[in-house]
């Protein structure tokens, strides 16, 4: 006699057919895009699709009302960026205080005023930079949130209608050194000093420097007369701690500054080396 086969054990064989095939069904649905999930009151992105690109991609996650941002525009915004790589997160001011600069005032990186441009107030945008684009020279994403655009002036750029006085920069790019421990304030020390008036908070200054980060490998570099970094003193990103950091300082000073975490990016302490190469000429107050 031929054994009949057990009904029961063909049951687990049915069902397994039978997912396959719904299974099947559903395959010719696209898939969902890869999303960063947001955390510490950071949004959900989606990431980039396929290889990293060779140049900028600017993607407009949420569209803005206000102002749109031309050259000369001071923009207000928060921001985060990420490694492309690995999802590390390497710069957050999502929950800090805005960042605030002049678009086209070589204030921020060369993306960055490229990627912003035509941004309207209220607006989110994703800039996936190129490695040639990044201080970590692998691949990062930026989203940005303009806060506020200002209707533009005459010119973005720091040395308009201005009178500057400047100093070449003297030697090698510094080494960074990072202590054992993280400090609880701002520690400056005075590798060398300069000449004439101290800086004030609020003025245009131009200056090389070097930064980095020991936990996250993070690494600044504008060591450069070439492409130096421009700003307004109190107006970059770590406000408050340049502020401190370069109180005092005169053009041609050298100074290292070790930053606490907390008035950094949030995620270890920050390490820089700057050196004044120029300021925004002083004008004479005008008597009575």
């Amino acid at each position: 006699m031929i054994p009949t086969p057990d009904r029961r054990a063909l049951i687990p064989v049915q069902l397994a057919l039978l997912a396959l095939l719904l299974g099947g069904c559903g395959s010719s649905s696209p898939s969902s895009p890869a999303v960063l999930q947001g955390k510490e009151g950071r949004p959900d992105v989606p990431l980039p699709d396929g290889p990293p690109s060779s140049k900028l991609v600017v993607v407009d996650l949420k569209k803005g009302s206000g102002t749109r941002a031309e050259r000369g525009s001071e923009i207000s915004v928060r921001y985060f960026s990420f490694a492309l790589g690995d999802r590390q997160i390497l710069e957050d001011s999502w929950k800090g205080a805005p960042t605030s600069f002049i678009v086209g005032g070589g204030q921020v990186s060369a993306a960055w005023e490229k990627g912003l441009l035509g941004i309207k107030a209220g607006g989110r945008r994703e800039l996936v930079l190129p490695s040639k684009e990044t201080f970590t020279k692998a691949p990062e994403v930026d989203v940005i949130d303009a806060l506020s655009v200002g209707a533009p002036t005459q010119s973005g750029e720091i040395e308009a209608g201005t009178s500057i006085v400047s100093v070449k920069g003297t030697g090698p790019k510094p080494k960074l050194r990072y202590p054992s421990r993280p400090p609880r304030h701002v520690v400056v020390r005075i590798l060398k000093e300069g000449s004439g008036r101290a800086v004030t908070p609020g003025e245009q200054l131009v200056v090389r420097y070097v930064g980095g980060n020991p936990k996250t490998k993070l690494v600044q570099d504008f060591w450069s007369e070439e492409n130096p970094y421009r700003f307004g003193l109190g107006k970059n990103t770590l406000g408050k701690a340049w502020v401190i950091g370069m109180r005092g300082m005169k053009l041609g000073g050298r100074r290292e500054l070790i930053v606490p975490s907390r008035l950094a990016y949030g995620n270890g302490m920050m390490v820089y080396v700057i050196e004044l190469l120029a300021m925004e000429k002083q004008k004479p107050s005008r008597a009575g």
